[in-house]
Order: C-alpha cells, then structure tokens, then sequence
C-alpha cells in the first residue's frame, strides 16, 4: 500500500511537469513565429505565468468538481489513480514524441474512464454512475468549449479587422505584438490553472 502511494504521488508531480513541458509549446507557438517574442522569452514568460495560474488553481479549486472525480477510498481505488496517471503520462510523451498537440484534460478524463470500466469487468470496486456525470459535467462543456471559442476569436478578428483597417502596417504590427504576447501569457496562466485544479484533485483522492 506504501508503495503504491509513494508511486501514485510520483506520477502526479510527473502529470504536472510532463502536462506543462507538452502544453508550453502550444502557448508560445504564435508569439514566436510571428517573432512578437523570442524563444528564451517567451518560454520565460510561459514558465512564470504557469507558475502563478497553478497558484490561482490550487486556490480556486470549484467544489462541483469532486461530483464527477471519483474513486473508491480502497486499495482499489488507489490502483486505479495510479492506471490513470501513468496512461495520462505515456499519452502525453506519445503526442509530444510524435508532434501532435493533445489535451490533458481528455487524456485524463479517458484513462479515469478506461480504468473505471476495466475495474468493473474484472469485479472491482468501482463508480458506477461515473460515464453518465462526467458527461454532464465534461464531456459536454469540452464539446461545446471549442466551438465557443471559435465563434469569439472570429468575432474578435472581425471586429480587429475593422477597428485597424485605415491603420499603418508599422501600427497594426505594433499593436498585434502586445495582442500576441497578452495571449501567450494568458493561455500559459490557464494552462497552470488546469494543472493546480487538477493537482489539487488527485492528490486528495490519494
């Protein structure tokens, strides 16, 4: 039982480091090759940013998340955090490894099901309402999340597209540059959010 949580905490500091190395590129990408930043700065300012949203995550932790992130409080249970973290880990290397960009969140949310189903099949202690809340409460906001996002963003370079377009080229560069690196700094401040929420999560299952 030691053993398995000593293992089971070692894989949750690695979900972290390893979820944060795999996502930094994702939030610098644009402000780099649009050369708003330099590499070393914008990995800077990502690390930093990082580093105050997983601050804000642990503190901000919303209640209604322990309803759908659940665990028997066994040796089961424990078995089945540690199945979790260790695919969600491998996930991430795999798509790194390979260049894709992937979610942490979906990784995380399908090993947590996976293992669910598994420890049923062989007779384990297991949620059994598990699919049904995390539909309602992830699988639906995840499906919609990105399709907000769209409508916004094109919203928002609609509106961009207007406001500069009697605008110099040397104003409208200027001006991309500060857009650019607020959104690098605040996609990097989300990104260690989801990390400290999570963190927070897991460890109390444990």
């Amino acid at each position: 039982m030691a053993l398995l949580l000593a293992l089971s905490l070692l894989l949750l500091a690695g979900f972290a480091v390893i979820g944060s190395f795999h996502d930094a590129p994702n939030a610098i990408a644009v402000a780099v090759r649009t050369r708003a930043l330099t590499a070393t700065t914008a990995l800077a300012l990502a690390a930093v940013c990082t580093a105050i949203g997983f601050g804000v995550g642990l503190a901000t932790l919303p209640e209604t998340a322990h309803d759908w992130l659940r665990v028997p409080s066994s040796t089961d249970g424990l078995g089945m955090l540690t199945a979790v973290l260790a695919t969600a880990i491998l996930w991430e290397l795999a798509t790194w490894w390979r260049a894709m960009p992937s979610s942490s969140t979906h990784a995380l949310i399908g090993a947590l099901l996976g293992a669910g189903w598994a420890a049923r099949a062989v007779d384990l202690d297991a949620p059994a309402d598990a699919a049904s809340q995390l539909l309602a409460s992830v699988w639906l906001p995840l499906v919609t999340g990105p399709l907000l996002a769209y409508a916004v963003s094109w919203l928002a370079a609609v509106l961009l597209v207007r406001l500069l377009r009697h605008a110099s080229p040397r104003t409208v560069n200027d001006r991309s540059r500060y857009l650019l690196c607020l959104s690098a700094a605040v996609v990097s401040l989300s990104h260690g959010m989801y990390f400290g929420h999570r963190l927070l999560l897991l460890g109390g299952l444990l």
